[in-house]
């Protein structure tokens, strides 16, 4: 019963606490619905307010009111300016320099006198020019000019090769046996290294070459194993140098050898 009872007063408490809360909120909502609606008013007010002002123009439109004058607006356009020219270009011409004319190699005077002392030489030298052989058709060089009748035969010096003092071969021949007498390189192949040989150009110039190397070259079967040696001492090319050949190997045509005999300058 005593349970019952305290159950009962409980609920009772819950019941008046549940009413005092409701009648709290419908106060709130009761406020909130009243300002809500005030100031659903308040706008209204505000929109026929504003409605009444923009309408208020219909005085500016009526035909008793001045209208407002605007000054007219003359447009006045700015003058044109006149185009400055520009300064007119005058290209400054560029002096080209003048071409420098190349010079031509000057050439060496060709050689006039050997001298070689440790043969007891002295001899002239004149120019060998190539010749044609009629049967085969090859170049040579035609020693027959060499003798000359009655007095001592001449050293050749052979067209092509290079001059005194010019870089590359310069190549003398002569005679070793001649009509009855001894060549001016009868004794060639006598000739060691270490000896001397002058050449004189005509312009007096004297050039003095040494031995080096007296080599004798078989010339009988005239094939080209043969003929490949002696080229090797006939080129025309290379380090400056001097070459004397002759006939070698008998005392009477057909002579089956060439005797070279290479030396190089004294510096």
């Amino acid at each position: 019963m005593e349970i019952t009872a305290r159950l009962g007063r409980f609920r009772v408490v819950a019941l008046r606490r549940a009413g005092e809360v409701g009648r709290v909120v419908s106060t709130v909502l009761l406020v909130l619905g009243g300002l809500f609606c005030a100031g659903a008013v308040l706008y209204a007010g505000y929109s026929a307010l504003n409605t009444w002002l923009m309408n208020q123009d219909r005085y500016l439109r009526s035909g008793g009111v001045a209208a407002l004058q605007v000054p007219a607006m003359t447009w006045t356009p700015s003058p044109t300016p006149t185009p400055t020219a520009p300064p007119t270009y005058t290209p400054t011409p560029t002096p080209l320099p003048s071409p420098t004319p190349t010079p031509r190699p000057t050439l060496a005077p060709a050689a006039a006198q050997i001298r070689i002392p440790a043969l007891g030489v002295t001899r002239s030298i004149v120019n060998l020019p190539q010749v044609r052989e009629g049967g085969s058709g090859t170049w040579s060089w035609n020693t027959d000019v060499l003798f000359r009748q009655g007095r001592a035969d001449l050293v050749g010096h052979w067209e092509g090769s290079a001059n005194p003092g010019e870089p590359g071969n310069t190549i003398l021949v002569g005679h070793n046996y001649g009509y009855g007498y001894n060549g001016v390189f009868v004794r060639l192949g006598s000739l060691r290294a270490g000896h001397q040989v002058e050449v004189v150009n005509a312009a007096g110039q004297t050039f003095t070459y040494q031995v080096t190397q007296v080599q004798h070259v078989r010339w009988r079967k005239k094939n080209l194993s043969e003929l490949a040696q002696h080229l090797s001492f006939l080129a025309p090319g290379g380090e400056e140098r001097l070459t004397l050949v002759s006939c070698a190997g008998a005392n009477v045509e057909p002579f089956p050898e060439r005797v070279y005999v290479v030396a190089l300058p004294v510096k």
